[in-house]
């Protein structure tokens, strides 16, 4: 492709185009003793003000099967999380694992290092955490070797 300011150039440019425009998509995680409570609308009107798409577990209709909601998890660019359950600690382990920004509405801050080991006991205490493990490496094979290095405490 010839230009009038580059007429001897002989290829086209490769140019990675980055959308300005692409929405920024975080994920509430909560337990769902909070579903439908003050604490919750709260919370929605507080990430409101990021300037991002919200996306709300409660109304999903996803079931009870936990990957699908660690498949929104993968979809989105960051999780916010309240509250200290098996499920909010897999979806916040399953981001950290994504290396995905996470924090928390208590502190409205980073997730802190005292959270994150203790998301970690939880999880490990769960009764199904070897057919959790197991399908998390199917459904997410290429997140599940930084899974198990966060699981031991090998990733920051």
């Amino acid at each position: 492709m010839k230009t009038d300011q580059f007429p001897n150039q002989s290829t086209t440019p490769k140019i990675n185009v980055i959308s300005v425009n692409k929405p920024y998509y975080i994920y509430y995680s909560h337990s769902i003793g909070y579903y439908n409570t003050q604490t919750e609308k709260e919370d929605l009107k507080f990430l409101r003000t990021k300037s991002a798409k919200v996306v709300n577990p409660n109304g999903l209709k996803l079931g009870s099967d936990i990957f699908q909601y660690l498949l929104k998890v993968k979809q989105c660019d960051a999780v916010w999380y309240r509250g200290y359950t098996q499920g909010v600690a897999f979806e916040v382990l399953t981001a950290l694992a994504m290396r995905k920004h996470v924090f928390s509405l208590e502190t409205k801050g980073t997730i802190n290092s005292f959270d994150k080991p203790f998301f970690i006991k939880i999880f490990l205490c769960n009764d199904y955490i070897n057919q959790n493990l197991s399908l998390f490496e199917k459904i997410f094979p290429d997140y599940y070797s930084d899974f198990l290095s966060l699981l031991e405490g090998d990733m920051p």
